[in-house]
C-alpha cells in the first residue's frame, strides 16, 4: 500500500513539475511580447538577459523532471530504493610518456659557402649547380697573369742565382779560390730567390678556388668575366648526408630533457616522420628570448632532408612506466584537496567512494594520480557530479 502511495505522490509530482515548466515558459512568452516595444540595444539586451534567464530556469525543471524519472524507474524495479545512474570504467596502469612539440630546422655541418681569397677576374667556372663536388675539386679560376709573369722572372733569377752558388761553393770549398764571403752572398740570394717562389705559389694558389668538402653543388654565385674581392661568395657546397635538427627550448623545460632521449621529427612540408636522438643540451639561456638549443640527430637518407627544412620535434618531458592516468574533468579539487569518486561492493549494493588523491597535472585533458588510487580499481565516469560519498549506485555500463 505504501508503495502505491509513493508512486502515486511521484507521478504527481512529475505532474506538477511538468505544468510547472509549461506555466514558466507561457509567462516568460508573454514577458517577450509584452518587452516588443522595446527598441534600440536596450531593448535587446533586455531580451538577452531574459532568453538567458529562461534557459536557466529550463535547465533546472529538466535536472528536477530527469531525478523524478529516474526515482520513479527506481521505485518501480521493485526495491523501492532510489540509485543513481552511472558508468564506470577501470582504471589500469600503463607507460606514460607526457608529449610536448617543439619547433625548429635541419642544418647541416657541412654545409660550406666557398669564398675568393684574392682579388680578380673570374677566368672559367668549372662546375654547374646539381654537380657533385669531390673534396678538392676545382670550382673556379681568377685571373692570375701578373703573378704567373713575377713567377717565370723569379724562376729565371733562381737558375742564375743557383748556378752562381755552385760555383762559388766549389771555388771556396775545394780551391779556396775567392772569399767566404762571395760564398755566402751567393747561398742567400739563392735561398732569398727560393722563399720568394714559395711565397708566390701560395698567392697563386688563392686564385684557384676548390671545393673544401665533398657534396653537391647546391648554388654558384658568380659567373666568368665577373670580378670578385677577398670573402665574396663563388659558390655553395652542400652534404646533406649527415643532418641534425636544433630547436629552441623554453627554459620551463630546464633538467626535463636530457641527452640520449628518443624523440620524432615530424616534416610537415614533406609528409614524414622519423625517429631522433638528442644528441646535445644547450648550457647556456639566451637573454632575448628566454630559450636554450637541443640538437636533434636522425637517422637520415643521403640528401632527403634538406637544410633549413622545417621540423616539428615531439620530445617528452616526464616519462613514467606505471602510471595511474584518469581524464582531468573527473578531478575535483575542494580547499585544496583533490578528490575522485570510485565505486565498490559494499554487500549486494554498489556504492560510491569519495578519495583523495595526490595528483599531478600532465595536459589539459588528463591528470596523473600519484596516491590514493590503485590500479583495478572502478572510477565514476557519467554521473559524478550527481554522486557523493555513499550513494547507492545503479550501473548502467562498466569499459
Amino acid at each position: 500500500m505504501n508503495y502505491l502511495l509513493q508512486r502515486q505522490t511521484f507521478r504527481r509530482r512529475s505532474a506538477f513539475f511538468s505544468l510547472f515548466a509549461a506555466l514558466v515558459l507561457t509567462s516568460a512568452l508573454g514577458g517577450l511580447t509584452a518587452c516588443g516595444s522595446s527598441t534600440g540595444e536596450e531593448g535587446i539586451e533586455q531580451k538577452r538577459k531574459q532568453l538567458a534567464d529562461l534557459k536557466s530556469k529550463a535547465h533546472d525543471l529538466q535536472t528536477q523532471i530527469a531525478d523524478l524519472e529516474n526515482e520513479i524507474a527506481s521505485l518501480e524495479n521493485g526495491d523501492g530504493e532510489y540509485r543513481i545512474p552511472v558508468t564506470l570504467f577501470t582504471v589500469v596502469p600503463r607507460k606514460y610518456k607526457n608529449p610536448i612539440e617543439l619547433q625548429g630546422l635541419v642544418e647541416s655541418d657541412r654545409n660550406v659557402i666557398v669564398s675568393a681569397e684574392a682579388s680578380g677576374v673570374v677566368t672559367q667556372v668549372h662546375v654547374k649547380e646539381g654537380q657533385a663536388a669531390s673534396p678538392g675539386q676545382l670550382i673556379a679560376t681568377l685571373d692570375a697573369s701578373v703573378l704567373q709573369n713575377n713567377m717565370a722572372e723569379l724562376k729565371t733569377a733562381l737558375d742564375l742565382a743557383t748556378v752562381n752558388y755552385e760555383k762559388q761553393k766549389k771555388l771556396w770549398t775545394e780551391m779556396k779560390i775567392g772569399s767566404e764571403m762571395q760564398y755566402l752572398e751567393a747561398e742567400n740570394r739563392k735561398n732569398a730567390l727560393e722563399r720568394q717562389i714559395a711565397t708566390l705559389q701560395s698567392q697563386l694558389s688563392k686564385y684557384t678556388v676548390r671545393a673544401p668538402i665533398g657534396g653537391m653543388v647546391d648554388r654558384v654565385f658568380i659567373n666568368a668575366g665577373e670580378s670578385v674581392a677577398p670573402g665574396m661568395q663563388i659558390a655553395r657546397v652542400v652534404d646533406g648526408s649527415n643532418v641534425k635538427v636544433t630547436a629552441d627550448v623554453s627554459e620551463k623545460y630546464v633538467g626535463k630533457l636530457r641527452k640520449g632521449d628518443s624523440v620524432l621529427v615530424r616534416f610537415p612540408a614533406i609528409g614524414e616522420t622519423t625517429e631522433g636522438i638528442i644528441r646535445a643540451v644547450g648550457q647556456v639561456i639566451d637573454v632575448n628570448n628566454r630559450t636554450f638549443i637541443i640538437t636533434v640527430e636522425l637517422r637520415n637518407k643521403p640528401g632527403h632532408y634538406k637544410p633549413n627544412l622545417l621540423a616539428m620535434i615531439t620530445a617528452y618531458d616526464f616519462q613514467m612506466d606505471s602510471a595511474l592516468v584518469v581524464p582531468s574533468r573527473l578531478v575535483n579539487v575542494v580547499n585544496d584537496t583533490s578528490f575522485i569518486y570510485a565505486a565498490e561492493v559494499n554487500g549486494k549494493d554498489t556504492v560510491a567512494r569519495r578519495l583523495a588523491v595526490g595528483t599531478r597535472i600532465l595536459d589539459n585533458r588528463n591528470i596523473l594520480v600519484s596516491s590514493g588510487l590503485h590500479g583495478g580499481q572502478w572510477l565514476i565516469d557519467d554521473g559524478y557530479r550527481s554522486v557523493s560519498d555513499g550513494d547507492n549506485l545503479r550501473v548502467i555500463e562498466i569499459r
